[in-house]
């Protein structure tokens, strides 16, 4: 589970030891939808959050339909994580979802 408060280089060092942990926790459909974006973690005040930046809008219907399974995923690193998805600049406005609020497979809205 993440630390509450590491110290700085801890901290990147924590972010990059998710991420790596992450990705090969994830499918193989998973992990390439994960290479069709930017996405890295980052973690303030204790609170891990996923934050995946899509380049496109395909990418972007692809990533929201799967936050399901990603929230699934998070679940094994922490407590209550948050997932933010932010669509191709000037598409939208990013999406921030505490994992509690995040609905099952098909139940998101669609884009």
């Amino acid at each position: 589970m993440v630390n509450s408060c590491p110290s700085p280089p801890k901290k990147i060092a924590l972010q990059e030891a998710t991420k790596k942990s992450f990705f090969l926790a994830c499918d193989r459909m998973t992990r390439i939808l994960l290479s069709s974006c930017h996405w890295y973690f980052q973690i303030n005040s204790g609170v891990l959050t996923l934050i995946l930046i899509c380049n496109n809008m395909e990418s972007y219907r692809n990533i929201m339909k799967t936050v399901p399974q990603f929230a699934d995923r998070l679940k094994q690193f922490a407590n209550r994580p948050k997932i933010t998805v932010s669509s191709p600049i000037d598409k939208g406005i990013p999406w921030v979802l505490s994992i509690d609020n995040v609905l099952p497979e098909g139940g998101l809205p669609s884009t």
